[in-house]
């Protein structure tokens, strides 16, 4: 049975300045399931977001106007 996990960015994986989760178990999750970045960032926001974070460990996202 494939999951499917969705979290917020800004109190649920970024938290104190940081990305709170394990990229690895992250990354083994989404071998098989899939995860999803869901938050009220418009499109720029959400692109600065991955730059400085250098985060890129999802499958999909889902912003404040529905594009990704």
């Amino acid at each position: 049975m494939t999951k499917l996990l969705i979290s917020d960015i800004d109190g649920t994986l970024i938290r104190q300045g940081k990305v709170a989760l394990d990229r690895q178990k992250l990354e083994n999750f989404r071998k098989s399931n899939t995860f999803v970045l869901c938050t009220g960032r418009n499109y720029d926001s959400f692109h600065h977001f991955m730059q400085k974070y250098a985060f890129d460990t999802f499958d999909y996202a889902i912003l404040s106007n529905g594009l990704c």
